[in-house]
């Protein structure tokens, strides 16, 4: 019963378990976990009758909010059904076809194999320690049993139950390994392990224990989900056919064409240094284009020389 997650609050929970028929209080709680929820755990032992959980809020201050709560019920299996060969008329009355008592088959058998495993839950016994070292050494131990494909969880949050700092640490005892560990979950001081096994069934080791040195204490509840498929068949050690050393073609050494010598085009464009293109834009004349001006004299002497 929480008002912790799955359920809510604001402001500061308190929570007291009664039993009406007799006026005693069986537990209360008002801060978890470090918060001001609340959650109480508890395990009735008396007849069945119905029980009151008084929801309130701290001292005299303002709160609200909503519980939460799971109900775990153990129930034991029916014992199977028993059948005795009936008595034939060609006996003589009062003569059993069997001794008395006797079963048809073992009790207990099943008449079919059982497919799966149930869902198995439940809590294991309340601790409380010291000085541990974070669940090295003077750590309490539950047994978990698991098999291959099996997922447990396992918390001391809620529906579990801490105070202090926990510490919890899962070890397969036949090889020594630590498989997983956890020491705050949530944000809180609680701790909680989710674990998918593959290794056979066996008995595992949840080590329970506390943050270095401090003092912590609760009660750890396990929830194991068996492996929802079928065991598959065995595998063939058989390829699914024979390798074939052989090509799957025969290589052709010759090649796909003949090789040509002749580039297999022309090139799309000619070489940007090309020949001077321009022409002289005229002829040379091998005649001056202006006759001399050393003519003869436009006039004549005056006078004849002296002699």
């Amino acid at each position: 019963m929480t008002t912790c997650s799955p359920g809510s609050y604001s402001g500061d929970t308190y929570l007291r378990l009664y039993d009406p028929s007799t006026g005693e209080q069986l537990a209360s709680n008002d801060d978890y976990g470090g918060y001001y929820c609340s959650q109480i755990t508890y395990s009735f032992t008396a007849s069945c009758h119905t029980y009151e959980l008084r929801e309130g809020c701290f001292s005299s201050g303002s709160c609200s909010g909503q519980v939460y709560y799971s109900s775990i019920t153990y129930t034991p299996t029916a014992l199977p059904s028993i059948s005795r060969a009936p008595v034939t008329p060609t006996q003589a009355p009062g003569t059993p076809t069997q001794a008395p008592g006797t079963p048809t088959r073992a009790p207990g058998s099943p008449s079919f194999a059982p497919t799966y495993a149930p869902t198995s839950v439940g809590y294991c016994p309340a601790y409380s320690a010291s000085y541990t070292s974070s669940a090295t050494t003077n750590y309490a131990i539950c047994s978990i049993e698991a098999c291959p494909g099996d997922t447990v969880l396992m918390t001391t949050f809620s529906p579990g139950s801490c105070y202090g700092d926990t510490y919890l640490r899962l070890y397969d005892p036949s090889t020594g390994y630590q498989l997983a560990e956890n020491d705050q979950y949530g944000g809180t001081d609680c701790s909680q392990i989710t674990y998918s096994f593959t290794a056979s069934c066996r008995t595992y080791e949840l080590r329970e224990g506390c943050w270095l040195s401090y003092s912590c204490g609760g009660q750890v509840y396990y929830s194991l989900e068996p492996s929802t498929s079928p065991p598959t068949h065995k595998p063939t050690h058989k390829p699914s056919h024979k390798p074939s050393h052989k090509p799957s073609f025969r290589p052709t050494h010759k090649p796909s064409h003949k090789p040509s010598h002749k580039p297999s085009f022309e090139p799309t464009y000619r070489p940007t240094q090309k020949k001077t293109t321009f022409k002289p834009t005229y002829k040379p004349s091998h005649k001056p284009t202006y006759r001399p001006t050393q003519q003869k004299p436009s006039f004549k002497p005056t006078r004849k020389p002296t002699l």
